[in-house]
């Protein structure tokens, strides 16, 4: 359980405050699939950041039931381009006291279908790969919370649909919290177990749509996207 206290938070501009998020409670559940849900510049990214602990509140508190073990992937690639995939990868765990890196890099690589391109370089892959690669990084610190910024942005739809299946298929092996940014509802509908929409600006509260027992009613493209489209009318509240 990761439990946000009556967070606020706000960052300076022209040595003035600006509130992004202000007296936000939250709790999420372990072992499911969060999906942070909206507009840009709403404050999304800054939710995931605070998770990571890389920005600390102005106020309130967030609370782990247990010691956090975060891995993030961001929305932009930064593989080190002189290194190779599983050196890209041992990169994260390099400092850290285990005897079995080799096995750790190879076991992430294979989940996710890069086992053939362990000694191959960054700019020999594909968008998808990379990205790939970005999250077997990510998987290698073996996290209890994996934080995803828009990870599938750039990506052709086929990529896409490959790394969200490789995505899930992993969340689901590992057991672990997955939060993750997306502004694409169909995306939302096929990986989240909850969708989690921002509430005013500064944010105040998280709307929660309940997805798991919805996703097991979809039978055609069509459904998913008329279900895509009640979320986009709950978001900018518009009656049907």
């Amino acid at each position: 359980m990761i439990s946000l206290s009556h967070v606020t938070f706000a960052y300076e501009q022209n040595h003035a405050p600006v509130p992004v998020i202000r007296n936000l409670s939250f709790r999420f559940r372990p072992n499911r699939i969060y999906c942070l849900f909206g507009p840009s510049g709403v404050g999304k990214t800054t939710i995931l950041h605070l998770l990571s602990r890389y920005y600390t509140p102005s106020r309130g508190t967030i609370r782990f039931d247990k010691q956090p073990v975060i891995g993030y992937v961001l929305q932009n690639d930064t593989l080190l381009p002189w290194k190779t995939v599983s050196e890209n990868v041992q990169f994260v765990i390099d400092h850290k006291d285990i005897i079995n890196k080799t096995d750790i890099v190879k076991d992430n690589l294979t989940l996710l279908n890069l086992k053939e391109k362990a000694h191959i370089f960054p700019r020999q892959l594909s968008g998808g790969e990379r990205q790939k690669v970005n999250i077997a990084r990510a998987l290698a610190v073996n996290p209890n919370l994996l934080l995803l910024d828009e990870p599938f942005s750039h990506l052709d739809e086929a990529s896409s649909m490959i790394i969200r299946n490789d995505t899930l298929r992993m969340a689901r092996t590992k057991r672990m919290t997955v939060i993750y940014v997306t502004h694409n509802p169909l995306e939302a509908i096929y990986m989240a177990d909850e969708v989690l929409v921002p509430q005013g600006s500064p944010i105040t509260a998280l709307k929660t749509i309940p997805i798991r027992q919805t996703r097991k009613n979809i039978v055609h493209l069509y459904d998913l996207r008329f279900r895509a489209e009640k979320i986009i009318r709950l978001l900018i509240q518009r009656p049907e």
